[in-house]
Parts: C-alpha cells; sequence; structure tokens
C-alpha cells in the first residue's frame, strides 16, 4: 500500500483502532439511551437433578424364572428458570427469564440379583421441566425366592441419581395386604330355556386393603344367554372385609340346548397402589329343559263301535315343552277288556307319538275314561290326564237281516199270485184240479 500520502504521525493500524473505537462508542451511546444496558446475572446457580417420581412392576409378584416389566417414569427437580434485570434506562427495568433444559446421558438398571434384559439407554437428551421421561426395562426373575432390590442409575450433566426400589419374587410379603374380590353367584333352581334368569352376584373384599373402581361385566355366552339390561355394572369402592351385591336378569334362548351353560364374567378394580386387576370368571348356568306333553287327538277304528266286536283306541301325545320328555307312557281306564297300558319311550320338543291300545269289545253302552300320561324331563317327573268318552251300540245286522227276507216273502208270493196262481183260475174262481162239489 502506498502510505506516502498519509499524515505524520499515522499509520494503517492506529486509523484502524480509531475506527473501532469510534463505533463502540456510537453503541454504547445508543444502548444507553434506549435502556437496554444488561446488567451482570444475578449470580444465581442451577440446581437441577434428575428424580424418579413414579415407578411400576407387571406383574408386581413374580415367580421364579419369571419376566416382568420395570416402568419408571423421570422428571427434573430443583431450579428451573432464572430471571436477570436491566439496568435502569429510558425504558426502566426489564426482566429478562428463561428455562433450563436437563441433558439425560444415560439411563441404567443394575439387576442386583435380577437378570435385566434390556439395553442401557444412553444419549436420551434434554429433559423439559414439564416433560415426564417413561423408560421400560425387562428383567428376569432368579430361580430362588426373596426380595430384591435393582436400582435405577441416571446420569445427566448436573446431577447423577441412584434409585432402589424392591422386586417381591415367590415371597409372601405385602401379598396378603392386597385386595382379594370374591365373587357369589345366586341363581334360581330351575332355569328352563326361554325364561328371565334373575341373579345375584356378590363381591366381597377378602385382602385387607381397599379394592376401588370394582366394575363387573357380563359378557353373551353365544347366542343362548345375553342381559336383559346393561352389560356393565359399576360397584365403586369396597372396603376389606365389606361385601356389596348387584342384582341382574340374563335372557335366555328358547331353543337353547340344556345343559351347562358358561356366562363370561370379566371382574376389574384398583389396587390401592393404583394397579389395575383384572380376571375372568363364569357364572356356570345349568339349563334344564321342561317337558309339556299334551293329548292332541283321542281316535277309534271303527268309528262305530259294536257291541262285542275289537276295537282300537288311538290317542296322539305332543310335546310342545323346551325338554325331552323321557320314559312316555300312556294308560286308560276303560271298563272294556284289553290292553290298558303302553310304553312310548322318548319325545323331543315339537315331536308327536301314537299310543295304541287293542280293546277287545265290550257291552252296549256310554263311558267315560281317563287317558293318563306319565314322562320324565330334566326336572322330575310329570303326569297329564285327560277325559275321554266312548259309545258302544248294538249290532243291527240281524235286524237287517229278518228285514230283508220279510221283503224277499212277501215278493215272492206277490210273483207267484200274478204269474202262477191267477193265470190258471177258472170263471168260477177255483183252478181247474179243483173238484167241483
Amino acid at each position: 500500500m502506498n502510505t506516502a500520502l498519509l499524515p505524520a504521525g499515522h499509520s494503517i493500524t492506529g486509523a484502524r483502532h480509531g475506527s473501532a473505537r469510534l463505533l463502540v462508542l456510537m453503541l454504547l451511546v445508543v444502548i444507553t439511551f434506549s435502556g437496554l444496558v444488561i446488567m451482570p446475572v444475578s449470580g444465581e446457580d442451577w440446581d437441577q437433578a434428575p428424580m424418579v417420581v413414579k415407578y411400576s412392576i407387571k406383574p408386581p409378584n413374580l415367580a421364579p424364572d419369571s419376566l416382568a416389566i420395570i416402568n419408571i417414569s423421570i422428571q427434573q427437580t430443583g431450579k428451573t428458570t432464572v430471571s436477570e434485570h436491566s439496568a435502569r434506562g429510558i425504558g426502566g427495568y426489564i426482566d429478562w427469564k428463561w428455562t433450563q433444559n436437563l441433558y439425560i446421558e444415560r439411563v441404567i438398571l443394575e439387576g442386583n440379583g435380577l437378570e435385566v434384559l434390556s439395553p442401557d439407554f444412553d444419549h436420551i437428551g434434554d429433559l423439559g421441566p414439564t416433560k415426564t421421561l417413561c423408560l421400560y426395562f425387562t428383567i428376569r426373575a432368579p430361580n430362588k425366592s426373596g426380595i430384591f432390590y435393582p436400582e435405577i442409575r441416571i446420569e445427566s450433566n448436573k446431577k447423577n441419581t441412584r434409585y432402589p426400589f424392591p422386586v417381591n419374587v415367590n415371597t409372601a410379603v405385602n401379598i396378603k395386604k392386597q385386595a382379594v374380590i370374591v365373587m357369589n353367584t345366586s341363581l334360581p333352581e330351575d332355569v328352563n330355556p326361554g325364561d328371565e334368569i334373575p341373579i345375584t352376584v356378590t363381591l366381597g373384599n377378602a385382602g385387607e386393603t381397599l379394592a376401588d373402581a370394582v366394575t363387573l361385566v357380563i359378557a353373551n355366552a353365544s347366542s343362548a344367554i345375553a342381559p336383559k339390561m346393561t352389560r356393565t355394572h359399576y360397584l365403586g369402592l369396597i372396603n376389606p372385609g365389606e361385601q356389596k351385591s348387584v342384582s341382574l336378569v340374563l335372557l335366555s334362548d328358547r331353543n337353547a340346548k340344556p345343559g351347562l351353560i358358561p356366562v363370561p364374567v370379566t371382574l376389574w378394580y384398583t389396587q390401592i397402589d393404583g394397579a389395575v386387576q383384572s380376571r375372568n370368571s363364569f357364572i356356570d348356568l345349568i339349563m334344564k329343559g321342561t317337558g309339556e306333553i299334551g293329548i292332541m287327538s283321542v281316535d277309534t277304528n271303527p268309528n262305530r263301535i259294536i257291541e262285542n266286536q275289537p276295537f282300537d283306541i288311538t290317542i296322539r301325545i305332543g310335546n310342545t315343552g323346551t325338554g325331552t320328555a323321557k320314559q312316555v307312557a300312556a294308560t286308560i281306564d276303560l271298563p272294556v277288556s284289553g290292553m290298558q297300558q303302553t310304553y312310548i319311550g322318548k319325545i323331543e320338543p315339537g315331536d308327536d307319538a301314537s299310543a295304541i291300545f287293542l280293546m277287545d269289545g265290550g257291552p252296549v253302552g256310554s263311558y267315560l275314561a281317563n287317558a293318563t300320561i306319565t314322562f320324565v324331563d330334566d326336572v322330575g317327573v310329570h303326569t297329564e290326564t285327560r277325559e275321554f268318552s266312548l259309545r258302544i251300540i248294538h249290532d243291527d245286522s240281524s235286524t237287517w237281516t229278518m228285514i230283508i227276507v220279510g221283503l224277499l216273502v212277501i215278493i215272492a208270493g206277490s210273483l207267484v199270485y200274478m204269474y202262477w196262481y191267477q193265470p190258471w183260475k177258472t170263471d168260477e174262481g177255483v183252478l181247474p184240479w179243483v173238484k167241483k162239489r
């Protein structure tokens, strides 16, 4: 560069320093008049630290050599907001506030007797003041029983935290103190297809702590059984030793087959530690079909019963019930010689059968008789009786024979008179071979 044009005593470096000093002076003037001169920070130190605010183990009580899931929730604690003040200026004092995130470097679960199957969580990142970090670890219990104390270790850029907690493996510690809901069911003695079935379900707390939000859910047993009203019944809080009951009605299908029908039931409740327990069970219904036997008709063969002539009596029997009628037998008390009892066997619902009685015949008269049907179904032994009438008439065949013979005699006499006697008669009115006197 040509320095001959610069004034004496000046250099290029001096000129540059002069310009920088002038620029800094101008900036100070502007900032001073605008009131934005920032004073040093008040000197408050950050005291943030990671903290395990919640943990849970599922299942809460482990069997030897079984798996479990550990869930932990991490938040930051301590001062998370810092304030600073500006110097007095044209705008007065101005407060500056901001929050500081906590950087989580690493989270480790030390088994201390338990086998940790999940890897460590490395380089997790920033955790805000109002945020929660949830992590899951899988562990395996040892082959021995006892109380074990795994430990959560959290490494951050501020402070490190160690958090031990107990894990129960096949011991009785705290088990009896939990809420245990026991279900009892009151059912009617006879449950027939097509009937409404009233049921009372009693839930009792046999544990030593309360059970909250107790809920009973009744499911459909295919198409045979279904709740009449709501499926969900909320019982709320049940204290230790307390019982609560709920009454409900189930609807049954008329075509349901007799036998055992399990109705699925799901029970939900919350333990005192917040763990939600669920259990599936059944309400066992014994469906008993009922036979309904009725006499549909009583017929005779022949329709006109002649005295002392054999005839048949046919009784038609139908089952209009929901169960099978077994060991069906029929008897009659007709005062006529012949078969008085017959065995039919089994009649399914909707079917019918015939009871046939072979009678030897009897005297003329009108008779009243009882037909009695006995049968057995799932409920017990039943009897059905129906009265019917029977009429035995005279044998009219001999009377008709005499009438026919008499008619024939009259006809024959008329023919003899007309074709034989009348042509041979003389003028005197006598036959030729009759001698005259």
